[in-house]
């Protein structure tokens, strides 16, 4: 893992997931002026005044995303990169239902790509950086669902989501997978980076061609960003339609009557015991990439990494960095205890009911309650969730339950792709496929017990 990445690590942190309903935080802006909008609020933030871009926010993304933590997010991306020169190139596209600027800023080390994500009319809805890669844009074929197989739209949840029953020809009657996605507004195929990979695209296509049917949909605040406030759960984000995808799984004539095994990746897996609480039709749990340890003692480790990268890119001082240090111990100490979903948000972009909603999930006692069989698995080039840490954070927790396998696959990322000769954000920009020996052992794991 290089330093330079982690400074990106904890940028993302901050900004993952903030997307809400367009509203009157901005005034519209016509298409055609939405680049060179995008464009002037960039060279901006890059001159040191985020006044510009937090201006065009969404009134919950402003309220998520404070003045200083969207300029720490910059410098921490652009330390790294070098001495910044301008803007290379500004373009536009439509993904969802939105339009994506991404506004490509040149450095003397490497490139940066800010990808601002409009909604209806007017407002910046979301915002992501990223390292910008020259090949990006060329990408291989990817996966395809074998011909075999067929795929039934279904709508998931009181909100109706749309989501794709992945149904090989012919299958044996063994067990039916639920793919839940990990933080974020996700598709259903979990798309993210410039590349357009998919690790739960690729999932159900390789488990379709194991004889394996799976089950995946649109996050909520995907289909419907507009129900995402300030008051925002992570019940609302991820537990309550994953449980109601499992229902839908019980009652759909196709897998009615099948064993029900829900998969969780990263933020999905950190929540699967929550959801295996309140799925009683569940008969088997997979975690891919995740973790039991507080989420708040995971963002530390991510920011001390990302204040060390700072310090030797020459970005901050080593008294500065001991001021952020003293700064992150203090707000997380916080997050951990916060109970109160009125307080202050935490890192100036967590707000405190989702925190406090993901407090009350005691996730070690809920993993440690489940008696059905589950599986764990993790890559060894993580760099997100550690496998040293976070893979092994799962043994003690659940050494009461006697059918526990456990799998640490080389030369993974986060993502259960290739990594590359160092394991970075670089990785999720490159066109990429989950590795099929994930979904082979997947495939073996179900078979031995349905």
């Amino acid at each position: 893992m290089t330093r330079r990445l982690l400074a990106l690590l904890s940028a993302l942190l901050l900004l993952a997931g903030c997307t809400s309903a367009a509203d009157d935080a901005a005034p519209p802006l016509a298409d055609a002026d939405r680049e060179a909008v995008a464009q002037q609020a960039v060279e901006a933030l890059a001159g040191g005044d985020p006044t510009i871009l937090r201006a065009l926010f969404s009134r919950t993304l402003a309220a998520q995303l404070s003045e200083s933590a969207l300029t720490d997010a910059w410098e921490q991306v652009g330390g790294p990169a070098g001495e910044y020169q301008g803007t290379a190139g500004v373009e536009s596209r439509e993904e969802q239902g939105y339009i994506v600027v991404t506004v490509t800023s040149e450095f003397s080390e490497m490139s940066v790509a800010a990808d601002l994500t409009f909604g209806e009319g007017t407002t910046i809805e979301g915002i992501w950086f990223s390292y910008a890669e020259a090949e990006a844009s060329e990408h291989p074929d990817p996966p395809t669902l074998p011909e075999s197989a067929m795929e039934v739209e279904v709508a998931v949840g009181q909100y109706e989501l749309p989501g794709l029953l992945t149904l090989p020809e012919g299958d044996g009657g063994g067990a039916v997978v639920l793919l839940v996605s990990g933080s974020g507004p996700n598709d259903m195929d979990g798309t993210f980076g410039t590349a357009g990979n998919a690790i739960l695209r690729d999932l159900a296509y390789q488990l379709a061609a194991e004889g394996v049917p799976t089950l995946r949909y649109e996050k909520r605040f995907h289909a419907k960003p507009e129900l995402a406030t300030a008051a925002t759960t992570i019940q609302d984000e991820v537990i309550d339609d994953a449980v109601a995808a499992v229902r839908v799984l019980s009652s759909r004539p196709e897998t009615a009557g099948r064993p029900i095994v829900v998969l969780g990746h990263s933020l999905g897996g950190m929540v699967l015991p929550a959801v295996l609480a309140e799925s009683p039709e569940a008969a088997g749990g997979i975690i891919l990439a995740s973790t039991v340890r507080s989420l708040w003692d995971v963002v530390n480790d991510q920011n001390l990494a990302a204040i060390a990268a700072a310090v030797d890119s020459g970005s901050f001082t080593e008294e500065q960095a001991e001021q952020q240090r003293a700064t992150l111990a203090a707000e997380i100490a916080r997050a951990n205890a916060l109970t109160d979903p009125d307080e202050q948000a935490i890192l100036g972009s967590m707000a405190a009911p989702y925190v406090v909603s993901l407090n009350e999930l005691r996730l070690p006692e809920g993993a440690a309650e489940i008696e059905i069989p589950l599986l764990v698995l993790h890559g060894d080039s993580d760099f997100q969730i550690s496998p040293e840490v976070d893979f092994e954070s799962w043994r003690p927790v659940l050494a009461g339950n006697p059918d526990v396998t456990f799998h640490l696959f080389e030369g993974l990322n986060h993502f259960l792709m290739p990594a590359g000769p160092v394991p970075d954000y670089t990785d999720y920009d490159t066109a990429n496929v989950v590795d099929p020996a994930v979904s082979a052992m997947i495939a073996e794991w179900l078979g031995e017990r349905w």
